[in-house]
């Protein structure tokens, strides 16, 4: 593997060539050939950085650069460069005109194959060669008298891998109308003809999610609270964090504090927040969807009310919905909105009001599904009657005599795990062999 070099600034070093009789060809720096030559990698499809900017040790970007030639090519070097850009394009408001704003957020060069002081043949005995790491060290140019210097690669597959470590600092990739954090990785070869010194280059887009931490993304979420002294409502989400094609569950009870109250019905919609930020000056848009899930209540219902509804996320299709982002320049949040339709008797002709709350909830990437790490759920089975010789041994341990005088299981009726209403005897429910030296 080939680590980066965050310090380091990406140079083509065109200039030194330049002075070497080598003549640069920028008719089109990037070949039409290149997607055919080259192709590149990457070990994970999504980039992942847990925990925030102050707690995240970052990641590692891990692919390989596939170089396919039909026939042999004089290559003088090769670099790859990984770059993070965000962007906001917004309306000004004077005179129609529009704010542009750009910022690179990291640049980071590798030389995969640096330039040597000898004219060197890379053959490849198989269809397929991993380059080893000690051919790349020498400088094409160490005099003025040596004029070209390069790599002759055989034809046939030649594959580099590498590894970038990412900092934990860098925010996940963002893609709105009006803003965008994006990654790239460039990929250039410098080779040479008869006469020119030509390039080709392939680009491949890199996506960055930021997750929160487990102990967040999965405590649920409880919310008790009154509302001017006319109801209290509770509200209970299992977990914070969802994927955009999730079902929410949800369990609400309304409680009214008034005999004249009457609940007709609880909606939920979806709310998207996104906020640009550049220096003191934010703007935010809000966008709901048309989607909502109703939850009616006849007249005879009971004087509390209590439901559980379904919040289907995949069915909020009328709005672009973006994952939830928080970046220097670009935040993006979620809220579930709660309308209840409510009317008090007696009191202005029964008129109906509605009455608001929002709850904060974190939608994740769909590329994350399957990255949850969860430990196995404990259920009923798993605990043991007093009657089990391994639970009567390690009871005898620590409560000493104590435990035969209060527990004469044994003497009473033996187990047989048929009859005990208590105790699973099955293989895959054995209790844990304990230490004889507690």
């Amino acid at each position: 593997m080939i680590s980066s070099n965050p310090n380091r600034i990406y140079d083509s070093n065109l200039q030194d060539k330049s002075s070497h009789d080598c003549i640069i060809d920028k008719s089109n720096p990037i070949n039409n050939i290149s997607n055919d030559i080259i192709q590149i990698n990457l070990f994970d499809p999504v980039v992942i950085i847990r925990g925030n900017v102050n707690e995240s040790v970052g990641s590692l970007l891990r692919g390989e650069i596939i170089l396919t030639l039909n026939k042999p090519m004089k290559i003088g070097s090769i670099e790859l460069k990984f770059i993070g850009r965000t962007k906001i394009v917004r309306p000004n408001g004077a005179f129609g005109t529009i704010d542009k704003y750009k910022e690179e957020i990291i640049s980071q060069n590798i030389n995969l194959l640096s330039h040597s002081t000898s004219n060197t043949t890379i053959t490849s005995t198989s269809s397929s060669s991993t380059f080893p790491i000690k051919i790349f060290s020498k400088p094409l140019f160490s005099s003025p008298s040596v004029k070209e210097r390069y790599y002759t690669f055989s034809s046939g597959t030649h594959k580099l891998s590498f590894e970038i470590h990412l900092p934990g600092s860098l925010p996940g990739s963002v893609k709105s109308d009006s803003g965008s954090v994006k990654y790239k990785l460039k990929f250039k070869i410098d080779y040479i003809t008869t006469l020119y010194l030509k390039t080709l280059s392939s680009t491949r887009e890199v996506e960055i999610i930021r997750m929160l931490t487990d102990y967040i993304n999965y405590s649920g979420i409880e919310i008790s609270r009154s509302y001017d002294k006319i109801i209290d409502y509770q509200l209970s989400i299992p977990k914070k964090s969802y994927t955009l094609d999730d079902i929410i569950p949800i369990n609400i009870k309304i409680i009214p504090l008034i005999k004249q109250f009457r609940l007709h019905s609880i909606e939920c919609f979806l709310l998207q927040k996104i906020t640009y930020m550049k220096d003191d000056d934010h703007t935010e848009t809000i966008k709901n969807s048309n989607y909502n899930n109703i939850i009616r209540f006849n007249e005879h219902y009971d004087k509390i009310y209590e439901t559980n509804m379904n919040f289907e996320l995949n069915k909020c299709r009328d709005i672009i919905i973006h994952h939830s982002v928080d970046t220097p320049l670009i935040r993006i949040k979620h809220e579930l909105r709660f309308c209840l339709l409510v009317s008090i008797t007696k009191s202005d002709y029964g008129i109906k009001s509605k009455l608001y709350f929002n709850v904060g909830i974190n939608l994740l990437s769909r590329l994350v599904r399957n990255d949850d790490v969860l430990l196995p759920n404990y259920d009923d089975v798993s605990f043991y009657c007093p009657c089990h010789p391994e639970y009567q041994r390690i009871a005898e341990l620590i409560l000493g005599n104590s435990c035969n005088n209060n527990n004469n299981i044994d003497d009473e009726r033996p187990c047989d795990g048929l009859t005990c209403n208590f105790c699973n005897l099955s293989n895959n429910n054995k209790p844990p062999r304990y230490s004889k030296t507690i």
